[in-house]
């Protein structure tokens, strides 16, 4: 363990990245001095961009600081450029960085020596990756791509585009034609009111993904579906607007083997699963979800439709 540490950064927000580095720094070192970017700083290097004011960061760094019981180790002075204090002659025996500031770390020990000063260690730490396994960071929560810990968010670009059915929309009569014609084709169902409509026609779909919500309110419970004990149940969370890893991987995993049918139960909002079951859809099923005021959306899936989903994914990562 390094006897004086030093790090530097804007921390905006305390997410996930940054309690994940600060950690790691005072695991690295007894004490630690953090040098948080000043509002002179920002407005130079970042020019703004919706960074919160020094007080405000300054407040909340502190806040998480005493909460892990780390304020008797650590200094915070506010970083005017890159160097801050590790220029001086004392104080310090390593500097923390990132893959993306490393040459920070390097550009200050050359520094050090035109001043006849020992280097500093430099000790890289791994960036924490989000759900796209893109690196979290401030700058994409400000846009909205990530929440603090991650998770991928819905773009407000594509929410109209995801708004427009996938397929034909059936309704009344349609609904059980459809039904009824491809009961002895593999069927997926998205959405309670899907499955329940599969069910109602004598149809067990291979795959029924349920959040036991309808519109955002509670349609009925999990026991009442009575699905039969031939299916494998699996449990995720996923959404509001964000796909889980894990629930793409369970619908992977199904793919793989369609006799073994699958119900997954979403603590969240299961529409967005539509798009990981289209694309992992044995070419010629059939998937079915709801359609507010409309119906039921009927999707044949094909090559072309596996690339037109595929291509919306690709926007929302």
């Amino acid at each position: 363990m390094y006897t004086h540490i030093a790090v530097g950064g804007t921390f905006d927000g305390m997410h996930k990245g940054h309690r994940h580095f600060l950690t790691n720094a005072f695991e690295s070192g007894r004490h630690v001095t953090i040098g948080l970017t000043s509002q002179m700083y920002i407005r130079k290097y970042k020019r703004g961009k919706g960074v919160s004011p020094y007080s405000r960061r300054y407040q909340v760094l502190t806040t998480w600081l005493r909460s892990q019981g780390l304020s008797s180790r650590v200094t915070i002075v506010p970083l005017h450029d890159s160097y801050g204090p590790t220029l001086l002659a004392e104080g310090f025996d390593a500097i923390v960085v990132t893959r993306d500031n490393k040459h920070v770390g390097h550009e200050i020990n050359k520094r050090r020596e035109k001043r006849g000063l020992p280097p500093l260690v430099v000790v890289e730490i791994d960036l924490i990756a989000a759900k796209d396994t893109r690196p979290i960071s401030s700058t994409r929560i400000r846009k909205g791509e990530i929440d603090e810990s991650g998770t991928l968010v819905l773009p407000d670009n594509l929410r109209p585009e995801l708004q427009k059915p996938l397929g034909a929309v059936l309704a009344d009569g349609e609904i059980e034609t459809s039904v009824r014609k491809n009961r002895d084709t593999i069927t997926i169902s998205v959405g309670d009111i899907a499955t329940q409509t599969l069910f109602s026609f004598g149809v067990q779909p291979s795959l029924a993904i349920i959040d036991l919500y309808v519109q955002r309110k509670p349609y009925q419970s999990f026991e009442a579906y009575k699905f039969p004990k031939k299916y494998h149940i699996v449990r995720v969370k996923s959404g509001p607007g964000f796909i889980a890893k894990r629930a793409v991987r369970m619908i992977r995993q199904w793919s793989k083997d369609v006799k073994k049918r699958t119900v997954i139960v979403v603590n969240g909002e299961e529409d967005l699963l539509a798009i990981p079951a289209i694309i992992h859809a044995p070419v010629g099923s059939i998937l079915y979800y709801g359609q507010p005021g409309q119906g039921l959306v009927e999707v044949v899936v094909s090559k072309e439709k596996k690339n037109e989903v595929g291509t919306l994914l690709t926007r929302f990562l």
